[in-house]
């Protein structure tokens, strides 16, 4: 048994690191040894906001409008208004589809973790060991 770190997936290839080297893999070839469990770590958006839907309003839709607009390979969002309107569900819909997410219109966890991804503001922590002991920090 090893634990792993997935560092990419693309199409149907998953990057792994093992003991420092990545390799790439098939994904069935992952599955046939794969049991099942993960742990995700990240970083809910600047908001604090964890479910997004239909009607709210405020700097939390903001944030998904342009976090929507950079997964779409937008550079620069001039229409961001802060509601979550009919539109912006159907966005957010093409969104989930197009990373295997139920497409229910509403932002949950799992979808901000897929946002995570576009979101320049919200990188993944590096852990670093202090000193001689093992605090992780």
């Amino acid at each position: 048994k090893y634990q792993l770190l997935v560092t990419a997936l693309s199409g149907d290839r998953v990057e792994l690191e093992i003991d420092g080297t990545r390799r790439e893999f098939s994904r069935e070839e992952v599955a046939r040894f794969w049991f099942g469990k993960f742990l995700t770590l990240w970083k809910p958006p600047p908001s604090g906001e964890l479910t997004l839907r239909i009607g709210m309003q405020g700097p939390a839709v903001m944030w998904l409008q342009h976090a929507l607009a950079r997964a779409e390979g937008e550079s620069r969002l001039t229409e961001a208004n802060g509601s979550f309107d009919a539109a912006l569900e159907s966005k957010v819909r093409a969104f989930q589809r197009r990373h295997g997410l139920e497409p229910d219109g509403i932002v949950g966890r799992n979808t901000l973790i897929q946002l995570d991804a576009y979101d320049a503001d919200i990188a993944p922590v590096p852990l670093a060991r202090s000193g001689t002991d093992t605090e992780i920090r």
